[in-house]
């Protein structure tokens, strides 16, 4: 018995022998913190679902989900050994006979709400431990009324939903009209609201989204880029055999026929680029490629027209879901206006737990102005970099200044910082007439040239999604410690490990795309 267990077991003792009546107090008190805990273990559980998937952990080339145990997400190294032993169904089991954790075993469910199987074979091995699209646990008490009172289930809808015990162990996901009124609350904060813009170019008037890096900054307006339209454009290039003149040389072709980025900046496994004519075949070749590597992601419906067209196409996945979810913050000032926030801080009923302390390096202080923290995600070989500081003069002059100044000593978040981000969370589309002009060396002209980007940055982590074609014919208390609050201008970048420019980068001058 542990030291932590027969502290347990003393004090059980020491109630019984002489406080019998305190007992009745303290079971419930017990039983809704094992509740809690279980619920925070499918929480895990899910975040790791999506690692598994987004970085296709069993490296089967298919994005899938593991959906064969639940000890299984340990052996990738995906939750903790604690959490494993608790499978009350494991497919090779780690111990002689499940361990509970927190007082609840954990199993993983075998039909989704249409009956359909979870257990798929997704890949061809011919082991039905798979599924392309969905995902469900359930976690369930040890001892029913001692150890909890309810059910627990989750699937990739990411919302914890409670079943009471006088049913059957939920192994099927109920229907919607079943889980009325079940949805519980305390264990995550609400979803971010998600901010939607069909024509960044013509609804965002203080934020520029451009698709290369030369952009220079601006005061008052922010700046949003993603690698994935540079990627369309070397495609291009490479497909015409020299860098891609435009009639009347505008800047955004000169800034992007600078190349500062390419394949190598991005897990291969994380991207798509591709390019040819029409009459080769390229949009089945796409729609085959992305099928295979993502699917249930839509591919736009490219219109052909003459063989000899050129389509090129970008598309760009990743998320950084952070192992235990950091704080929400009710609202924060940025430049005025109120936005949603997240982060850590000691204080308001909060205090950071060693996990969440162990996710954030401060890489570089100077002051409340000036910083450099990276957020550590359960996506390995990928960055998260948050920075407040002076821009340089263009967007790659700030990203580089801020990448070496990460590379420096880390030092560990405590509890004496306070780290506070505003939300973000949008879905937009650019299209960039500015390119839509002839060819300056030869006939033809692009027709279409479109990008679209999601990306969501909270408590729970960050998610990119970003596609890119071209068509051409031819606030709070004082501070104990270090205050890192981002209640000015910062910029959010994400990298790969080890390279020397990033894939995606915000730099957030404005509240336009904050959510409020």
């Amino acid at each position: 018995m542990t030291r932590r267990r027969w502290i347990w077991a003393s004090l059980v003792v020491l109630l019984v022998a002489a406080l019998v009546p305190g007992w009745l107090i303290l079971e419930p008190i017990l039983i809704n913190d094992n509740e809690r805990k279980a619920s925070q273990a499918l929480k895990t559980l899910a975040s790791a679902q999506a690692d598994f998937r987004g970085n296709d952990r069993d490296g089967n080339r298919i994005q899938d989900f593991w959906t064969g145990d639940v000890a299984g997400l340990y052996r990738f190294g995906l939750i903790p050994r604690e959490l494993a032993e608790a499978d009350g169904s494991p497919l090779e089991p780690l111990v002689p006979l499940p361990v509970p954790y927190h007082g609840y075993f954990f199993r993983v469910m075998q039909k989704d709400e249409r009956g359909q199987p979870y257990q798929e074979d997704s890949d061809g091995s011919g082991k039905k431990i798979h599924n392309a699209a969905k995902f469900g646990f359930v976690a369930l008490p040890a001892r029913p009324g001692k150890t909890g009172n309810f059910f627990f289930i989750i699937n990739e809808g990411n919302t914890i939903f409670r079943r009471p015990l006088g049913e059957p162990i939920p192994l099927k996901w109920p229907d919607q009209d079943d889980l009325l009124g079940t949805k519980i609350t305390f264990e995550k904060a609400p979803l971010t609201p998600t901010k939607v813009v069909q024509d960044a170019r013509l609804e965002l008037a203080r934020t520029t989204v451009t698709p290369h890096l030369l952009e220079p900054h601006l005061p008052g307006r922010s700046l949003l880029w993603c690698a994935t339209f540079q990627l369309a454009w070397n495609e291009l290039g490479d497909l015409i055999g020299h860098p891609v003149e435009l009639s009347g040389h505008p800047a955004m072709a000169e800034g992007l026929n600078s190349r500062r980025v390419n394949r190598t900046h991005i897990d291969p496994e994380k991207c798509v680029a591709l390019g040819g004519l029409i009459g080769s075949g390229i949009i089945e070749h796409i729609k085959e490629h992305m099928a295979r590597r993502f699917p249930g992601v839509e591919v736009p419906d490219f219109h052909p027209g003459n063989s000899v067209d050129a389509l090129v196409f970008a598309f760009l996945k990743c998320n950084l879901p952070f192992p235990v979810p950091l704080f929400r913050h009710h609202g924060i000032s940025f430049q005025g206006k109120k936005v949603i926030a997240f982060g850590l801080w000691d204080g308001h009923g909060k205090k950071p737990a060693d996990p969440q302390l162990a996710e954030v390096s401060v890489c570089d202080f100077r002051s409340p102005e000036d910083f450099v923290v990276e957020l550590h995600s359960s996506t390995k070989g990928e960055r998260l970099i948050v920075a407040r500081v002076r821009p340089g003069r263009t967007l790659h002059e700030t990203v580089t200044t801020v990448l070496a100044r990460s590379a420096g000593r880390d030092s560990r978040m405590t509890e004496a910082d306070d780290l506070i981000i505003p939300c973000v969370n949008f879905d937009l589309r650019r299209i960039y007439p500015e390119l839509q002009v002839p060819f300056a060396n030869r006939v033809g002209h692009i027709r279409d040239a479109v990008q679209t980007l999601k990306f969501r940055l909270d408590e729970e982590g960050a998610a990119l999604e970003s596609m890119a074609y071209s068509y051409s014919v031819l606030n709070g208390e004082p501070p104990k410690g270090r205050r890192m609050i981002c209640d000015g201008p910062f910029l959010v970048m994400m990298a790969r490990q080890g390279a020397d420019l990033p894939y995606f980068a915000y730099w957030v001058e404005n509240d336009e795309l904050l959510v409020h």
